[in-house]
């Protein structure tokens, strides 16, 4: 009968370390998820600013070409070249930018799943000492 508490301390231990354990391996696969969809949302965001400038080149276009000027010469070409190179910019910042987002969002998950795979690790050490301690 002396075992029973013995038992029941050190399985109520592990069932702590294990429901620990799945409260980390959330906390990560929430944290994928959330860098899954800044991906995504970078994606979107280059087909919007793609689609804003084929309608600004179109509109440049169409300008230009009511004041009976070409459009693909001279200076409709500079703006029409400048309109590219700004969306261009655009697209690299932002893909850089939430590269950077999710690098951070993914190594928090990871620093947070080992912070808590160490106190876990501790708690049963300190359990075990206590028992030890006692004598249990």
């Amino acid at each position: 009968m002396a075992a029973l508490p013995l038992i029941l301390t050190v399985g109520s231990s592990l069932l702590a370390a294990g429901a620990s354990e799945r409260q980390s391996s959330l906390e990560a696969g929430q944290a994928e998820v959330a860098a899954s969809q800044q991906e995504l949302q970078v994606t979107q965001r280059e087909a919007d600013r793609k689609d804003r400038l084929a309608n600004s080149l179109a509109t440049q276009n169409a300008l230009a070409g009511a004041k009976g000027i070409a459009a693909f010469e001279g200076s409709p070409l500079t703006i029409l070249e400048d309109s590219i190179e700004r969306e261009r910019v655009a697209t690299e910042r932002d893909i850089f930018s939430t590269q950077l987002g999710v690098l951070a969002t993914r190594s928090t998950a990871k620093a947070r799943r080992r912070a808590s795979q160490v106190s876990t690790g501790i708690g049963l050490v300190q359990r075990g000492s206590q028992l030890a301690k006692t004598g249990v």
